[in-house]
């Protein structure tokens, strides 16, 4: 099913072994990105199934947001409930924000509490997915996404086993 067979089945090895042993690694881990040229081709169902293998659920996805405050509560409340796993479910366009290279990069998240002077702080320890078809990274996130796996033109319901 992967476009690039080696390179692709690399990458989502290197994903399993990331929820795997993520609670043993002391730092940051890069974005995971699952792409494809047309809906339907599995990229949720992928996540889905990395995620029930090595943590026992699926990802929980919220739907990508252009807008900067919001981006930046969606992550602090992730970090905040100590999250295994977040996607980015269905991106279109460019995905990249200041909050999401924060969050990549940054072990402790930091934010204003709402409605008040006090200060939140939480570790980031959320490994991210973002699923989309033909979407770009900003040059700032692209650097931080290490794990891109590139689904063929091909529906998943289609697939005979």
């Amino acid at each position: 099913p992967f476009a690039a067979a080696e390179r692709d089945f690399a990458a989502t090895l290197a994903a399993l072994l990331t929820l795997l042993v993520r609670p043993a690694i002391d730092g940051q881990t890069p974005l995971i990105a699952i792409g494809s040229s047309t809906p339907g081709s599995g990229k949720g169902l992928l996540a889905d199934l990395l995620c029930l293998i090595a943590l026992g659920e699926v990802a929980p996805r919220w739907a990508p947001t252009h807008e900067a405050e919001e981006e930046r509560k969606r992550l602090m409340t992730i970090a905040l409930a100590g999250e295994q796993v977040a996607m980015i479910d269905n991106v279109q366009g460019m995905l990249g924000s200041e909050a999401l290279d924060m969050v990549i990069t940054a072990g402790m998240v930091y934010d204003r509490a709402l409605g008040s002077h006090g200060l939140l702080k939480a570790p980031w320890t959320t490994v991210l997915f973002a699923t989309g078809n033909n979407y770009r990274h900003n040059y700032r996130c692209y650097r931080k996404v290490k794990q891109f796996i590139y689904i063929r033109h091909q529906r998943f319901s289609n697939r005979f086993y």
